[in-house]
């Protein structure tokens, strides 16, 4: 077994097929420390006899092995949590080791089911505000002028100005969730107030793709406005399409970037794409 000096445990809901081993060693401490409170009178450490101490605090547990554990033999200590949510213990497996030790065992459980209920609905809340301000701005524009009028009547492209496209698809780095899409043909372009980012994407996901949530970062970290997202409705697996993300500039202007598109939520993204220019 390889020894880490400083090991994270992330607990599910429902009980683990095999408890989280973890090193000890004779004379050496090992510290666990968790995310919520303990109930004291639920923290049993297996032939408590063989260790010199063990130490419970409010959210710790600090276990001290004797020479008299017994190596190769794994030890269970089990903590228990004061509120009773699941997963409402946790199991480790003491792994005696002759010289080395764990020194810090940090043990995140998962947050409750209304928090993650109330995070869903933010979510979800923010994403419906935003279909329906692109929405808005689609049934204002289908009532006006289209095509070079549509640029030049609302003043997007102003006199004399032209618009500009560069192929970025050899710059632009990307993340993804799953694996199953790569962008390519990757361009952007501005024209005036507007800056539009293009790419040919294929969903070889086993499910559909939804790229209407989109957030567009400028170098500082700040979003900019997201005006328009193609195609409107989700990608079905197999199915390719040229997506195209359109953002009001900057009242100074855009920067050259680089600027980070991410589709998704921000915090559990499909698709992230860094280093994107404008030119």
């Amino acid at each position: 077994m390889e020894c880490a000096r400083v090991q994270r445990v992330e607990l599910g809901a429902g009980p683990a097929s095999r408890p989280p081993e973890v090193c000890v060693s004779p004379g050496k401490p090992t510290h666990f420390l968790f995310d919520t409170p303990l109930r004291e009178a639920g923290v049993r450490l297996e032939e408590r006899e063989r260790f010199i101490d063990m130490a419970v605090g409010g959210q710790s547990v600090t276990v001290y092995p004797s020479k008299r554990v017994v190596a190769g033999k794994p030890y269970t200590l089990t903590a228990c949590f004061a509120d009773g949510a699941p997963p409402a213990c946790s199991t480790f497996l003491l792994v005696p080791h002759p010289t080395q030790a764990t020194s810090e065992v940090t043990v995140v459980r998962p947050p409750p089911p209304e928090v993650d209920l109330q995070r869903e609905l933010a979510r979800q809340r923010a994403l419906v505000e935003q279909l329906q301000a692109q929405l808005a701005r689609t049934q204002a524009e289908c009532q006006g002028p289209t095509g070079l009028t549509g640029l030049l009547a609302p003043g997007f492209l102003r006199d004399g100005e032209s618009l500009k496209g560069a192929d970025i698809s050899t710059e632009i780095t990307y993340k993804q969730k799953t694996g199953d899409l790569r962008p390519d043909n990757v361009a952007s372009y501005r024209a005036g107030s507007r800056i539009a980012f293009a790419m040919s994407l294929r969903n070889k996901s086993p499910l559909a793709w939804d790229p209407r949530e989109v957030t567009l970062r400028a170098p500082t970290g700040a979003p900019l406005q997201v005006l328009s997202v193609w195609p409107r409705q989700p990608l079905l697996p197999g199915e390719s399409a040229r997506v195209v993300v359109e953002a009001a500039t900057p009242e100074e202007g855009p920067p050259p970037g680089p600027y980070i598109l991410t589709f998704g939520p921000e915090d559990e993204p499909s698709l992230v794409l860094e280093q994107v220019r404008f030119p």
